[in-house]
């Protein structure tokens, strides 16, 4: 099983992935949140590294990669 998070507040993010492979252990990093256009982001790691870009549609944030396929990030608040 896996599991991926962000936790945005502003223009900064944290990302979480959990995976059976790694025996549960969560990997977390930083992120820049930089929004684009109107609800259209992309989160870098650094300066010049974009790690994803994603685009928010209602109550998701939704990342479309070059093959077509989707992954989707519900919101949830705290």
């Amino acid at each position: 099983m896996a599991s991926e998070s962000y936790e945005i507040e502003d223009d900064k993010g944290i990302f979480t992935s959990v995976s059976d492979i790694l025996n549960g252990k969560p990997i977390t990093f930083e992120v820049k949140v930089n929004e684009m256009e109107k609800n259209e982001y992309e989160f870098k790691i650094n300066d010049s590294l974009v790690f994803s870009t994603g685009s928010i549609k209602g109550k998701q944030l939704v990342f479309t990669y070059d093959d077509g396929s989707k992954f989707y990030f519900e919101k949830e608040k705290k």
